[in-house]
């Protein structure tokens, strides 16, 4: 039997209650902006917008180090 995907995710009990800022209260402000921005487009629900591994090498966040 085929189903048609709605739209809506279906076990939204999986889903966090917590926001990935409150998971890093330890970083200094340059340092937790440059990793959320970095995190937010490797993890996105959306296949489309989620970044590749490829796209996200240059990141400023992976360069802090340097």
């Amino acid at each position: 039997m085929l189903t048609v995907f709605s739209g809506e995710f279906y076990h939204n009990e999986l889903v966090p209650s917590r926001k990935l800022e409150s998971t890093v209260p330890f970083l200094e402000e340059r340092e937790r902006d440059a990793f959320l921005s970095f995190a937010s487009q490797m993890l996105s629900w959306n296949p489309d917008q989620r970044k590749t591994a490829r796209e996200l090498i240059d990141h400023p966040f992976l360069k802090l180090g340097d």
